[in-house]
């Protein structure tokens, strides 16, 4: 059905652009219509459907390094083991 919607809107659809949809499922019991209208909202909110704005470039978050900092633990240059969150 996404492939369909996405056929049949391209020409709204910005030109050169990949899309990868990600459903779950509980749109499968979404009839077409309303499929449609969700898959089309978020494209405009993506500001991926002509006319419509790109969202604003958010400022990315300056590196903060993990709880080992990075440095070498043991004497010899050994790299610490870092825990990721």
């Amino acid at each position: 059905m996404i492939k369909e919607i996405v056929r049949l809107n391209g020409s709204r659809i910005v030109e050169g652009t990949d899309l990868i949809l990600i459903v779950r499922k509980p749109a499968i019991t979404l009839p077409y219509i309303e499929m449609e209208r969700s898959v089309l909202h978020v494209l405009r909110k993506a500001g991926l459907t002509k006319g419509s704005t790109p969202p604003p470039q958010q400022a990315r978050k300056p590196y903060r390094p993990g709880p080992g900092g990075g440095k070498p633990k043991a004497p010899g240059g050994a790299p610490r083991a870092f825990h990721c969150q």
